[in-house]
């Protein structure tokens, strides 16, 4: 009931594009703009309990035990993906 395919008739034919796809562009831009958010989200991390406290919204005491809990890994995070940003940036060019 099935017939056998030749070689010629499961070869999928090859596309016709004019140059080939180069992912590095694309891929320096994600991770630029990874390493920027996460920038952004370690200095509000460090900015933002001392406003809370500048402005008298919350005493320290409130706010030491979530800033000292969630400042750590942040850093580790930022300072892995800064770390592997730069490194890959000095290895492709």
């Amino acid at each position: 009931h099935f017939a056998e395919a030749s070689e010629s008739d499961s070869a999928a034919p090859e596309p016709k594009l004019g140059r080939t796809y180069d992912p590095r562009p694309e891929r320096e831009h994600v991770r630029g703009r990874l390493a920027a958010m996460l920038s952004v989200l370690l200095a509000t991390m460090a900015l933002a309990p001392f406003m809370v406290v500048v402005t008298g919204w919350a005493t320290w005491a409130e706010v030491e035990g979530p800033v000292t809990l969630g400042f750590g890994p942040i850093v580790g995070l930022v300072g892995t993906v800064l770390g592997f940003y730069f490194g890959s940036q000095r290895t492709d060019s």
